[in-house]
């Protein structure tokens, strides 16, 4: 019996061990960047969102918000908030789904700033883009991109959630869909100037834990005023949305029947 008891007591400890260890496996690591700039889709006008998906059953506008959430590793301080933001927003269908246009928040938002830009509609054609930027790709001109910061010189404090992450929206945007049938991925694009990191190009403003931190798209920039000896690595995430166009059931009843249809004609023939 007792021979019966060690191994039940073994096997026992062994399952125990097993499972710290997968628990160790799936346990969620820290976020590996410091900001993560997303496009959340709000509504459709002739569709459905779903979390970061939108679903068309023909042409519409999907509204959607510009959003910073700082991962702030803590829910025990106030002590973390966007101040100053600069992105491109493109859609990768190269225009065939449709147009952007994007919103700096006014006059009741704490990002309000007269120097605020909403970003200069490009691509092929117009308004495929919105700033001059694509993924990899240097800022030529500020003024031709998507640009919010508040009033104040310092970085505006919120209360992170409890996983210690503050979500703050500070733009929208919309995306007029012309199309019938499609897909495509709506993104933001950080912009990625390293030709110096003067005040003129630290765009990214803002605290985390404490600290303020002044970037450009590189990392590059200053901590606590201190000037960085080499840049943050992966400092910002991006995440779009994406969207799909699929024809309403009854024009696929209408399809199949004028098919049927076409079928019996040639039949009689």
């Amino acid at each position: 019996m007792s021979n019966l008891r060690a191994s039940r007591v073994l096997k026992a400890a062994t399952a125990v061990a097993v499972m710290g260890l997968f628990g160790l496996a799936m346990a969620p690591a820290a976020h590996a960047s410091l900001i993560t700039f997303e496009l959340v889709p709000t509504g459709s006008s002739n569709g459905s969102v779903n979390g970061q998906s939108v679903s068309l059953t023909g042409p519409g506008t999907i509204n959607f918000n510009i959003v910073a959430v700082l991962h702030n590793g803590t829910d025990t301080t106030a002590d973390v908030g966007l101040q100053q933001a600069g992105l491109s927003v493109l859609s990768d269908s190269g225009g065939s789904l449709g147009t952007l246009a994007l919103q700096t928040p006014g006059t009741t938002s704490p990002f309000f700033n007269p120097t605020n830009y909403a970003g200069t509609p490009s691509g092929t054609p117009v308004g495929t883009d919105v700033g001059p930027d694509q993924p990899g790709v240097q800022n030529q001109d500020s003024t031709d991109q998507f640009l919010v910061g508040t009033s104040n010189s310092s970085a505006v404090l919120g209360t992170p959630d409890a996983n210690g992450d503050l979500s703050q929206i500070f733009g929208t945007g919309t995306f007029t869909v012309t199309a019938s049938s499609g897909s495509t991925t709506v993104i933001p694009v950080v912009h990625l100037d390293s030709r110096t990191i003067g005040p003129s190009r630290l765009m990214y403003h803002f605290t985390q834990q404490g600290n303020i931190y002044d970037l450009n798209g590189t990392g590059a920039g200053t901590e606590n005023s201190a000037v960085l000896a080499t840049p943050i690595s992966n400092p910002f995430d991006t995440q779009g949305f994406s969207v799909t166009l699929t024809p309403e059931p009854g024009s696929l009843a209408l399809a199949g029947l004028g098919g049927l249809g076409l079928l019996l004609r040639r039949r009689r023939k």
